[in-house]
C-alpha cells in the first residue's frame, strides 16, 4: 500500500546539538498496518530536543525566608560559542516546615536564550532530573524569570541538602567588534552578575569563569577578584542579600566555531524492502563576528592558522552502528570532502562544506544513510 506520512514540528530553543538549531523538523514515512511500530533513532533525538521543555505550568510561588544558601559555588565556561553555567550549593531550612520545592531565577534576557536547564539532588534517590516549571513569584523585582523546582527529598526543619543546577544558553555571546577581517581574531562580550542570581540570602558564594584562552580585552571586578590565566576567580563573597546585582562584563578573544543551524529538517523511509533510510537537510551560518572585505583562499589554504582565525570548515555528525549507504550532497551534487570512520559505538562522519564558513556566511546540504530494518522498527 501507499507510505503513509507523519510530521512532527518541535520548537525549541535550542539543544546540546553539534550546531545549535532554534527549530527543528522530523518527518517519518512509515508503511500502515505493520503492527505497531517504534522508530529507536527518532525517539533518541525527540528526548534530545525535549530536555529543555519543562514538565508543567505553574502558577504562582511564594519566596520561602526560611531558605538560606550556603557555599555556593558558580562555574561558567565561555570556552566555546555556548555559555554552560554550572552550579552547587546547600539548601538550609531554618524554618519548622519541610522544604519540598526552591526558585531559580534567571533575568528576562538570560531567559531568552536559555537552550537547556537541569537540576539535580544528588543524595536523593531521583538523583538528577529534577521536575521543575515556570512560575510567577509574587513581590519579585522586574525583569526576572523563575523556576520552580521540586525536590524528590524533602528537607526537615535545620537540615541541609546539596543542589546541582545546570544551563546553557545559546546565541548569548556578542561579537565586538560586530565585523572583522579575515586575519583578525575575533571577540565577544559577556554580560552576567558578579553575584550568583537567587531570591534567598547567600552565606557564601564564589564564581570562577573559564575562557578559551588568556587574551582578555577588559573585565569588571568585585573585590576580591583575581585572574589566573585563562580563569578568573570573584569571590569569596559572604552574607550576600537576595537580588543583589552587580554588573559583570567580560571582554575576551574567543574563536570557536560559532555554528547555528537556522533549520534543520530529517526525513525517516522505512522501506519495503528491509531498510530504514535517513535523510538530514541543514541551513547552516557561522554566527559570530560577520565577515568584511575580501576572501582570500590562498592565504586561508598557505597559512590558516594566521589567515582564517576564526573561520571553521570541519564538520562531524555521529551515525548509529550499521550505518551504510552514506552520502553527502549539495544543491549543486555529490560533496567528496568527507571522511567515514566505523566502530563498535556508532560511525562517525567527518565532513567539510564547499567553502570556508567566515562570519555570517551561510551554506545549505544534506547527508543520508540507512540502517537495517530489525535495528530500528520493532512490534511492541
Amino acid at each position: 500500500g501507499a507510505n503513509a506520512v507523519l510530521l512532527f514540528e518541535l520548537p525549541c530553543r535550542g539543544s546540546l546539538l553539534r550546531a545549535v538549531h532554534p527549530t527543528l523538523f522530523v518527518t517519518a514515512l512509515v508503511r500502515p498496518r505493520q503492527g505497531r511500530m517504534c522508530l529507536r533513532h527518532l525517539l533518541s533525538l525527540v528526548v534530545l530536543v525535549t530536555l529543555s521543555v519543562p514538565c508543567c505550568q505553574s502558577s504562582s510561588t511564594p519566596v520561602n525566608s526560611h531558605i538560606l544558601l550556603q557555599d555556593v559555588k558558580r562555574k561558567i565556561d565561555l570556552t566555546s560559542q555556548l555559555v554552560s553555567v554550572s552550579a552547587s550549593f546547600n539548601i538550609r531550612n531554618k524554618g519548622k516546615d519541610e522544604v519540598d520545592e526552591f526558585l531559580v531565577v534567571l533575568t528576562s534576557q538570560e531567559a531568552e536564550h536559555l537552550a537547556y536547564f537541569e537540576a539535580g539532588q544528588p543524595k536523593s534517590k531521583g538523583g538528577l532530573g529534577l521536575l521543575y516549571a515556570p512560575t510567577k513569584v509574587n513581590d519579585a523585582p522586574d525583569g526576572f524569570e523563575f523556576f520552580a523546582v521540586r525536590l524528590t527529598t524533602p528537607i526537615p526543619y535545620n537540615e541541609t541538602s546539596k543542589i546541582n543546577v545546570h544551563y546553557v544558553f545559546q546565541r548569548y555571546l556578542t561579537p565586538l567588534p560586530s565585523e572583522i577581517a579575515q586575519d583578525e581574531a575575533q571577540r565577544v562580550i559577556f554580560h552576567d552578575n558578579h553575584f550568583f542570581l537567587t531570591p534567598y540570602t547567600v552565606s557564601r558564594q564564589n564564581t570562577k569563569v573559564t575562557l578559551p584562552g588568556t587574551s582578555v580585552e577588559s573585565f569588571t571586578e568585585e573585590a576580591p577578584t583575581a585572574k589566573e590565566g585563562d580563569q578568573i576567580v570573584y569571590g569569596v563573597y559572604k552574607g550576600v542579600a537576595p537580588y543583589t546585582v552587580s554588573p559583570m562584563t567580560i571582554h575576551f578573544e574567543n574563536n570557536s566555531p560559532f555554528q547555528y543551524a537556522t533549520k534543520i529538517v530529517r526525513e525517516i523511509e522505512v522501506s519495503h524492502w528491509g531498510n530504514v533510510y535517513f535523510e538530514e537537510h541543514i541551513h547552516l551560518e557561522h554566527a559570530g563576528a560577520k565577515h568584511k572585505g575580501p576572501f582570500s583562499r590562498l592565504d586561508y589554504q598557505r597559512m590558516p592558522h594566521s589567515h582564517a582565525v576564526a573561520t571553521f570548515n570541519d564538520l562531524f555528525a555521529q551515525f548509529p552502528p550499521g550505518a551504510d549507504s552514506i552520502y553527502y550532497k549539495d544543491e549543486i551534487g555529490n560533496i567528496s570532502t568527507s571522511r567515514v570512520r566505523m566502530h563498535s559505538s556508532g560511525v562517525d562522519f567527518e565532513f567539510s562544506p564547499r567553502y570556508p564558513m567566515l562570519g555570517g556566511w551561510k551554506v545549505f546540504f544534506f547527508f543520508g544513510y540507512s540502517l537495517p530494518l530489525p535495528t530500528v522498527v520493532f512490534k511492541v
